[in-house]
C-alpha cells in the first residue's frame, strides 16, 4: 500500500512536472503567437509621422467658383459663365493660376471677349487682365513675361507666360458651350507668401480666398505624365488635376516655337520678370484740402499750399489751423520712427527762390503743428523743401502748378490703428444724379446700379452694373472722361502721365464716401517691363521721381463701338478700395482733383462727365470673415 501510494505521488509529481512543462511551452507558443499579431498589425497600419500622429493623403483644395450673367453683344442676349479658380500651384518661385471657364448657352462665347484687356502701348501686360492680389502682404502681382529674341523682330520680344487647353484655332479664340468642353486657362505669377489670395478679373470680378498648394507636397501631375486627350475634362478638382496642370517650363515650350525654346531650354527661367508691387491707398477730405497716401512702411499727409499760405508767402492764413488739426489728427498715436515736413512749389520762377521758399513753409507747417499736437514721440523730425524738382502734376498748367504747390507731411503710422472720433462731415452737394440704394441711378451714359459691396481682409470689393439705352451707346457712365482737364485726369484724379498705359476706359475715378474722406480705389507704382517704352519713358523723365500708378479697378470697359443697339444690352466692372469702419457708404462718380481747383466752368464738365451719387449702399462681409 505504502509502495503504492508512493507511485501515485511520484507519478503526481511526474504529471505536475510535465504539466508545468507544458504551461511553459503553451505560454512560450502564446507569446510567439501575439508578437506575431503585433508585427502583422504593424505591417497593416497606416505609416505615422514623427510626431506619431496620422499621416493623411494630401486632398486637392476646391476651386473658388464665381457665377455670372454677362451680356453678349453680338448675340444681343444674356449667358450664364461659371469660372472655376484655383487652386494656385507653387512651383519654386513661381506659381501656376488654373482657370476652368464654362457655359451652357448657345452664345458660344469666346475666352477672349470676356477676359480680353488688349496690349498697352506702354506695358504689354497680358492679354487678358488677370492679377493676384495678396491680401495679407497687401501687395498684387501681374502674370508673368518671358523676354526673348525673337527671329521676326529687331531686339527683345515679350510673351506673357500663359496657355491653354480647349477648343479653338488659337488661345484667345477657345470657345465653350453646350457643344464645347470647358476652357482650361493656366498663367504664372510669383510665388505668394499667404496660404489664400485673391484673383482679379475682368468682367466677372474678384475671386475671393483662393487656396495656394505646393505642387511637390501635393504631387500634382505635370502634362507630360499624362497622355494629351482632353476631350473629356474632369468634373471635379482631383480629376482635372490628375490630367495635368502644366509646369512652367510647359508653358514655355507650348508658348514658344520649337527652335526658340530649343536656344533657351536650360536658360529660361533666366529670362522671366515677375512683378510684384506693393498696394497703397489715397483719399481726399470732404472739406479740407488735406489727402493722404498709405504705403507699407508710411503715410504721407499732402496739403495744399494755395490754402495754407497766400501767393508767394510763408504766413499761414487763417485757414490753415483746419487743415493742421486735421493733419495732427492723423499723427497722433506714433510710436517713434521719422517725421518729414517738406515743401513743393510749382516751377513758376527761379529753383533757387523756389527752394528759399519751399523749405520756409515746411518750416510754418513743423511750427504750428508743435503748438497743436505733440511731436516728440517721433524718433526723428527732418525739415526741409525740394522747390519743384517733385511734381505730381503737369506744370504746364494752372491745374497742374496748383497741385504742385503743397506741403507733405510723411510720417511713420502707429503700429495698430487707433479708432479716433472724427467729426464727420457733410456731403457736398451732388454734381450730378443722386439715389438711395438700392435704386439705380439714371445718366445720359446709361443707368449705374451697385450690384455688391463686400469686405476681404482689408479691401472693399464693389460690383457695379451699367444698363445701356437704345440708340445711346456709351461705356462713360463709369468714366470721369469729359473735355478739358478732366480728360488728362489718371489714377487718384492725378495728370495721366501718372498712370501706366494710360486709357479712357480705365476706372480711376470712382470714389467711396465715409466720415469726410473720399476714397479713391487701392492702387500700386507699376513697375515697368525692362527695355519697354514705360521704361523708357521713366529713363528720360525729366522728373527722375515720375512713376506709373495703376488702380485695382476695371481697366478695359467695353468701348461704344461693341455695344449692341439694343435697350436690355448691360456691362459689369468691379472697383476695389480700403476698407473703413462702417456698416455704409455712399459710391460717386464725381469730377477729379485736378478739375475742381481752378476750372470755370464747372457746368461743361457736369454735361460732359455726367456724375452720380448712391448713398447708403450696405457691406456685405466676405467669405474669409
Amino acid at each position: 500500500m505504502i509502495l503504492i501510494a508512493s507511485g501515485f505521488i511520484l507519478l503526481a509529481g511526474c504529471n505536475n512536472e510535465a504539466n508545468e512543462e507544458i504551461e511553459e511551452v503553451q505560454e512560450e507558443n502564446d507569446t510567439e503567437a501575439e508578437e506575431e499579431v503585433e508585427e502583422v498589425e504593424k505591417e497593416t497600419e497606416p505609416p505615422k509621422d514623427n510626431e506619431g500622429e496620422l499621416e493623411e493623403t494630401f486632398t486637392v483644395p476646391d476651386p473658388v467658383v464665381i457665377e455670372e450673367e454677362l451680356w453678349d453683344f453680338d448675340q444681343g442676349e444674356a449667358y450664364d459663365l461659371v469660372t472655376e479658380v484655383g487652386p494656385i500651384v507653387v512651383e519654386g518661385d513661381y506659381a501656376i493660376l488654373p482657370v476652368l471657364v464654362d457655359s451652357d448657352h448657345e452664345a458660344e462665347p469666346f475666352f477672349r471677349d470676356i477676359f480680353f484687356g488688349g496690349y498697352e502701348e506702354e506695358d504689354q501686360v497680358s492679354n487678358f487682365d488677370v492679377r493676384l492680389i495678396d491680401g495679407e502682404e497687401r501687395s498684387a502681382s501681374h502674370v508673368a513675361i518671358l523676354n526673348y529674341e525673337s527671329d521676326h523682330r529687331d531686339g527683345l520680344s515679350r510673351k506673357a507666360l500663359e496657355t491653354f487647353l480647349g477648343e479653338g484655332s488659337l488661345n484667345n479664340r477657345m470657345t465653350m458651350g453646350p457643344d464645347h468642353q470647358p476652357v482650361r486657362y493656366f498663367a504664372v505669377f510669383e510665388a505668394p507668401v499667404s496660404e489664400q489670395v485673391h484673383i482679379l478679373f475682368r468682367s466677372i470680378g474678384m475671386a475671393e480666398n483662393v487656396p495656394v498648394i505646393n505642387r511637390e507636397e501635393a504631387e500634382i501631375t505635370s502634362l507630360a505624365e499624362v497622355e494629351e486627350d482632353y476631350e473629356s475634362v474632369g468634373k471635379t478638382v482631383e480629376e482635372r488635376f490628375h490630367q495635368g496642370v502644366p509646369t512652367v517650363e510647359e508653358i514655355v515650350e507650348r508658348e514658344l516655337n520649337r527652335s526658340q525654346f530649343e536656344e533657351m531650354t536650360e536658360t529660361y527661367s533666366d529670362n522671366i520678370q515677375t512683378r510684384t508691387m506693393s498696394l497703397e491707398t489715397y483719399q481726399e477730405g470732404l472739406d479740407t484740402s488735406v489727402s493722404k497716401i498709405e504705403e507699407i512702411e508710411y503715410a504721407t499727409l499732402l496739403l495744399s499750399g494755395d490754402v495754407l499760405f497766400d501767393f508767394d508767402s510763408a504766413d499761414l492764413t487763417s485757414e490753415a489751423d483746419r487743415e493742421l488739426e486735421v493733419s495732427a489728427i492723423e499723427l497722433e498715436g506714433a510710436e517713434g520712427g521719422e517725421l518729414k515736413i517738406v515743401g513743393h512749389t510749382d516751377n513758376v520762377n527761379t529753383e533757387e527762390y523756389n527752394q528759399e521758399l519751399s523749405e520756409d513753409r515746411a518750416q510754418a507747417v513743423h511750427d504750428r503743428l508743435d503748438e497743436v499736437t505733440d511731436l516728440t514721440p517721433f524718433d526723428e523730425i527732418t525739415i526741409g523743401g525740394e522747390s519743384f524738382r517733385e511734381p505730381i502734376a503737369d506744370n504746364d498748367t494752372e491745374e497742374g502748378r496748383a497741385q504742385n504747390r503743397r506741403v507733405e507731411i510723411q510720417f511713420t503710422p502707429p503700429a495698430e490703428v487707433i479708432e479716433r472720433e472724427i467729426e464727420s462731415a457733410e456731403l457736398p452737394e451732388a454734381l450730378g444724379v443722386e439715389v438711395e440704394f438700392p435704386n439705380a441711378a439714371p445718366t445720359e451714359h446709361g443707368v449705374v446700379e451697385i450690384l455688391s459691396l463686400r469686405q476681404v481682409d482689408d479691401l472693399f470689393v464693389g460690383r457695379i452694373k451699367v444698363q445701356t439705352y437704345e440708340d445711346e451707346l456709351e461705356s462713360n457712365a463709369l468714366l470721369a472722361y469729359g473735355s478739358g482737364a478732366t480728360a488728362l485726369s489718371g489714377a487718384r484724379g492725378w495728370h495721366y502721365k501718372d498712370a501706366v498705359g494710360f486709357s479712357g476706359l480705365t476706372i480711376y475715378n470712382i470714389t467711396l464716401l465715409h466720415e469726410g474722406q473720399r476714397y479713391y480705389p487701392v492702387d500700386y507704382y507699376m513697375e515697368p517691363l525692362s527695355e519697354s517704352v514705360g521704361e523708357e519713358r521713366l529713363e528720360n523723365a525729366e522728373d527722375e521721381d515720375v512713376e506709373f500708378i495703376l488702380p485695382l479697378a476695371e481697366r478695359f470697359l467695353p468701348r461704344s463701338t461693341e455695344l449692341s443697339n439694343d435697350e436690355a444690352a448691360y456691362y459689369t466692372a468691379t472697383v476695389v478700395w480700403p476698407a473703413v469702419s462702417t456698416d455704409e457708404v455712399v459710391i460717386e462718380l464725381g469730377l477729379p482733383s485736378i478739375q475742381t481747383v481752378s476750372t470755370d466752368d464747372i457746368d461743361m464738365e457736369v454735361d460732359s462727365v455726367q456724375p452720380w451719387r448712391i448713398t447708403n449702399v450696405p457691406l456685405e462681409i466676405g467669405s474669409n470673415d
